[in-house]
């Protein structure tokens, strides 16, 4: 009976975003083929990403963008304008709605069913940028194409965090990923298809949880779990693939003292607290250290067992070779 309950305010949740939100610019009917991929981003005061963000997703081949803004007070809005009159492949929406207790699902949830129903999309934040094994190789529709001939519906994703060598936390440089070409796997627990752990649990102490199924197929047998980012039902390939997570920006202590004072994040932002507790005092944060590595191609991270890749993927790989 509870969880019928929370099934039901759930719903009526996500119904509520769809009364909330409102198209700034952009299409708001996309068609999708199968091969095609959405990205899907809740955003807010994504000014520092964006830009590369927009770009970096266009080069890999997605389809269409769509941004639901929650609430930006900087630059992001018009960085994605400017984007839009440029390639016009993105959607800006945006809403109001609340992102505390579980409000952040339930608009993810929302643009899911309404852009991507029986389609694939990409729910990713604005510092997540996607990358499959082998796409030197295998443009992105003949990687979408492996998945839909396999019958699978979701993709298991995991986070790894990307740093330059020390961070100033009162800095003005702009984000230039190619910077932030540092990554450590020293710290990173496996806990059966499951990571917890790096490089912020060993600047921090914050065991986190690195693992998502971003890329999903939603439809009437693949959902998302409530709490999102892992599904409650769907058909996981036999492969895995990479988020490369961009965090140490000239915005990342100003996020975290926002975090901390608005409490909207799971735990009532307890990561955030523990975060804002270790930077007390500090002006430089120290990241690069003996375990790091400089991160050349994606495939390394077959090599170094954090992604894996099945013979049947290969195979494929080497049939479709761009």
């Amino acid at each position: 009976m509870e969880n019928r309950v929370v099934s039901v305010l759930d719903e009526i949740k996500k119904r509520m975003v769809g009364l909330c939100v409102e198209r700034v610019f952009g299409k708001e009917k996309i068609i999708l083929s199968d091969t095609d991929v959405i990205v899907l981003c809740l955003v807010r005061d994504g000014e520092d990403f964006i830009d590369e963000f927009l770009r970096y997703y266009e080069k890999l081949g997605v389809r269409h963008i769509v941004l639901l803004d929650n609430g930006s007070g900087d630059g992001t809005l018009r960085i994605a304008r400017k984007y839009f009159k440029e390639y016009g492949n993105v959607t800006l929406l945006k809403t109001d709605f609340p992102f505390r207790n579980l409000g952040e699902m339930r608009m993810r949830d929302w643009m899911i069913e309404t852009f991507a129903t029986n389609k694939w999309s990409l729910c990713v934040d604005i510092d997540e940028f996607f990358d499959y094994p082998y796409s030197d190789r295998l443009p992105l529709n003949k990687f979408i194409e492996y998945l839909n001939i396999n019958e699978y519906t979701a993709l298991t994703t995991y986070m790894l965090d990307m740093f330059p060598e020390s961070h100033d936390l009162y800095g003005k440089d702009p984000f230039v990923r190619k910077n932030h070409k540092y990554y450590d796997l020293s710290d990173i627990r496996k806990d059966g298809s499951r990571y917890y752990g790096g490089i912020k649990k060993k600047l921090f102490g914050f065991d986190h949880s690195l693992f998502k199924h971003s890329l999903i197929k939603f439809g009437r047998d693949t959902w998302r779990g409530r709490a999102g980012h892992g599904l409650a039902n769907g058909i996981v390939a036999d492969f895995s693939s990479v988020l490369l997570h961009y965090r140490f920006t000239k915005s990342f202590l100003k996020y975290v003292k926002f975090c901390v004072e608005e409490e909207q994040h799971y735990g009532n932002s307890k990561k955030f607290k523990v975060y804002l507790q270790a930077l007390e005092g500090k002006k430089v944060l120290k990241i690069k250290n003996e375990n790091s590595q400089i991160l050349e191609n994606i495939n390394q991270l077959i090599e170094d067992q954090f992604i894996h890749v099945s013979d049947s993927y290969l195979g494929w790989v080497d049939r479709n070779d761009s």
